[in-house]
């Protein structure tokens, strides 16, 4: 998706580039989640697109939202790992 986006965006076919990478974070939400690395990193690339058409406020909004969800993400990895060791030793709370 990168690519075509990219190569979109340096024609200067701006907002078929944004179009194209919206609607690739549009799939990547619906089918793997929203904390889901793949759409985190799709919707940094909307923000940076934008970003490049200088609609400065909308990248701010969309960058900050990628950075909330990795940062759910990564709390959901961090439990998912504590979780497994703790069962390991016997700390769980799996019988």
């Amino acid at each position: 998706m990168t690519a075509g986006v990219i190569e979109l965006f340096q024609q200067g076919r701006c907002e078929e580039a944004v179009a194209a990478a919206v609607r690739f974070a549009e799939v990547a939400r619906e089918s793997l989640g929203r904390i889901h690395p793949t759409y985190i990193n799709a919707l940094a690339t909307v923000a940076a697109l934008v970003d490049g058409m200088g609609r400065t406020e909308e990248a701010e909004a969309l960058l900050q939202e990628a950075e909330d969800l990795h940062e759910e993400f990564e709390m959901e990895v961090m439990g998912q790992y504590l979780d497994e060791h703790l069962d390991e030793i016997g700390l769980g709370g799996s019988d």
